[in-house]
Formats: C-alpha cells, structure tokens, sequence
C-alpha cells in the first residue's frame, strides 16, 4: 500500500494547478449561487466566499501534507482515527458523496460535449464520463499533468468571463447598500467551508507520490493557495451572476455562462466548461476507486512488478490472501527477477515465499495443473487467521493478461486460464471483515 521510494517523484507546486483546476469550474460557480440563494446580501455573501474557502482550506491542506510522509491512501489513514471498524461508516459516506459529485460533473460535462458535437444530452453524458475514466485509470502522472492545463485554460476563461460580468452589468447597484444578517451569513460561510472538506477524504492521495522528504510546510502552502484561490474565485463569480441575472443563470448556468462570451466564442466556452469539469471529475473517480481498495481483504496480482523495498514496514502487518499469476517467458517483468524502472525486483518465487512466511503458511503446497502448460500451487497448511497463498506459474507465457478476450501485453496468451474469474472468486471468498 505504501509508495516505495523509488517510485516517489515530483514537485509539491503541482499541487496549485491541480487543486486550482479542479475548483475552477462549473459546479462550484454553481455552488458560490446559493450563498445569495439563502438570502444574504450579495457584497456579504462574496464575503462568506472568500472566508468559508479561507477556514475550509487549512483542515484540507493539512491532509494533503500527510501525503509525502505516510506515503498511503487517505482512508487507510483514517483508520488511525476510527479503527478499521469504525471506519466503515465514514467511507461508505465518502463512496456515496464520490458518486454525486461525478454524477453532477458528469452531466454539466456532458451538456456541454452535446452541445458541441449536436449529439443527444444523455449520449454526450456517457462520453464525458467514460473519458473522465480513462484518464482516472491511467493514472497519477496524467492527473497532474491535465491539471497543468486545466489551470491555464481556466485562467483564460475566467477572466475573460469576469471581465465580462463586470462591463454589462450594473454590479454597483447589486453590491450597494449592504445588509448584513448573521443566521445568513454563518450559513454560507459553512457552504463554502463544507465545499473544501470534501476534498478531506481524497487530497492526500494527490500527493502520497512526492518524495518522503518534501517539506510539510511547501505541500500545505502549494495545495492551500490552489484550492482557496480556485474555490474562491468561481464561486464569487457564481454569486454575482445569481445576484444579477437570477433565474436566468440558475437551472441553466451553461448556457448563462456561454452567452457571456457572445456568439463568436460559444465553441470555445464550451470546451472551456467540459475542460473544468475533466479535471475533478477525474479526481472524484480517482478518489472514489482509492477509498474503496481501502476496503479489500485479499490481493491478486497479473504480471507484478515486485520492487526492493516494497514490504519494508509490512513485517508486523496482518496476512492476509494472496493470488499471483506469472508467465515464466514474460519479457517485461521477468519471472526471474531483475532491474526495472523503479530499480531491482524480486523473482516470482521469491515474492511468493515471502507472503507464504508473512502468513504462516507450511511451505509443502499443493500442486495441480488446471489447464496445460500452467502449474497452480496452493498454500493453506497452518497459514494464520485463515489465509491462503495462491500461485499460477504459466510456462512460457507473456507478459500478458490470461483469459482477456483479446491479445494484450507482448508473449504467448493462456486463453484457457481465465485470471478475471479466479480472482473474482478469490475475493468472494476472503471478503472484508
């Protein structure tokens, strides 16, 4: 669970444009809306903003600076907090608080990419999010670097649509004569405040890949300007189109958005809106998928990379199951062990013992062969608290995935060893406690 060293890279200012990205956009315009909404006058309300972000962010922040140093998913984290049981609870809210974000973002996303390409509203939808998705499985490197985008497509767009807001409307009538109501105003400072912990569940998980050695103090500052800054901004621009145009933004912020820019920019506009909502809609599927792998009491491996320095803090851990699938010809991670990107690896049967002795296990497996060509050792004898070691050494196989429907990876394929299935089964079998 623990990033490895040699696998720890980048620079804590990526942290700005990735929380700055992802607070740029259109739900949190939307969200700045109801602190008018609620009644407070609106000089107040940009007010309540700016610190509602201020408040929220630290507590935000400072889960981002645990990143680095433990080097683990936040909700692993938690667990210091509430126990493992205990912290069922809280992640079971954060799975379904996950799901809406990346509903919501998925269908102003998707309205934008309809209006763009003319195809049907629920077709642009589904698009939208498979894409959101595609980048969330690619991974950590590519979140960053969308985010580097993002940013500076946002700044343009923002600015621009401020500037706009400002020089055709009358906002010095809508800011004069300020009222001031406290009910109100503790209400969205708490709206805005609350937008920030939401992060709470995820923000480490941005930035666990730094080196253990980035200062606390550069994680919190960088993450900290980012999301404030961000928030701040779209919501107080969010705020003021409520507070001028009223019902002609709300329920149709879009569209209120893109007419801003008049008709030479619609285009534009449009990308720029489904741009802002990519970047958090990847991190709420990002977040979402880290928050549940918290939950899985048993682990399968295809083709492993098994890298020096791995296990190191594991000696005391529970056991727990565990299934590997390996090719003895595999070209990329070899079967014997070797050099790699993120430096030397064990071999295959090295990695295997080593789990065999973290549970217990007796060493004499039992072998059979499930289909030919592939060996299946299976250590259960003693193992404690009910744990198994499984392992599927295929002869001559690849680098490859046994069982997809299709040839990926490089080698021979074992299309009649289904790896999908038996590890589907294997989790079925050792379910979370």
């Amino acid at each position: 669970v623990m990033v490895p060293d040699a696998e720890r890279h980048g620079h804590p200012r990526s942290l700005f444009t990735l929380w700055f990205a992802s607070n740029m956009q259109i739900t949190a315009a939307v969200t700045g809306t109801l602190t008018v909404l609620v009644g407070l006058h609106p000089l107040w309300a940009l007010v309540a903003v700016v610190l509602g972000n201020a408040l929220g962010a630290v507590p935000m922040a400072l889960h981002a600076a645990q990143g680095p140093k433990l080097g683990v998913p936040q909700m692993i984290q938690s667990r210091a907090q509430f126990g493992v049981y205990g912290a069922v609870l809280p992640l079971l809210l954060v799975v379904l608080m996950y799901i809406g974000y990346f509903a919501s973002g998925s269908v102003l996303g998707g309205q934008a990419v309809a209006q763009i390409t003319g195809m049907p509203v629920d077709a642009g939808i589904l698009l939208y999010a498979g894409l959101s998705a595609l980048i969330a499985i690619v991974g950590y490197r590519l979140i960053h670097r969308f985010g580097r985008l993002a940013t500076l497509v946002s700044v343009v767009v923002f600015a621009y649509l401020s500037l706009r807001l400002v020089v055709t409307h009358d906002l010095g009538a809508v800011l004069a004569a300020p009222r001031f109501d406290a009910p109100q105003f503790l209400l969205a400072v708490s709206l805005a405040a609350s937008w920030q912990l939401t992060f709470g569940p995820y923000v480490a998980d941005t930035s666990r890949y730094l080196p253990a050695t980035t200062s606390v103090r550069a994680t919190f500052w960088w993450t900290y300007a980012g999301t404030a800054l961000g928030a701040s901004w779209s919501m107080c621009f969010g705020a003021l189109a409520f507070a001028v145009a009223g019902t002609a933004f709300k329920g149709h912020e879009v569209g209120y958005v893109v007419g801003l820019g008049g008709a030479a920019l619609v285009l534009p506009l449009l990308l720029a809106i489904a741009l802002g909502k990519f970047t958090i809609n990847v991190l709420n599927i990002y977040g979402g998928y880290m928050t549940v792998a918290t939950t899985l009491s048993a682990f399968a491996s295809v083709a492993g990379a098994y890298y020096e320095g791995t296990r190191d803090g594991c000696e005391k851990a529970s056991p727990e199951p565990f299934m590997e699938f390996h090719g003895t010809e595999d070209g990329v991670m070899t079967y014997r062990g070797g050099d790699g990107k993120g430096g030397k690896y064990l071999s295959v049967e090295d990695f295997v013992d080593e789990w065999v002795v973290r549970n217990g296990c007796a060493r004499d497996a039992e072998v059979d062969h499930p289909v030919d060509g592939v060996e299946h050792r299976l250590y259960e004898r003693k193992c404690r608290s009910d744990t198994e070691v499984q392992q599927y050494r295929i002869d001559g196989g690849g680098h490859t995935w046994p069982g997809a429907p299709v040839h990926v990876g490089q080698g021979r394929d074992t299309p009649d060893l289904h790896a999908t299935d038996l590890i589907w089964d294997f989790f079925t079998d050792h379910p979370a406690t």
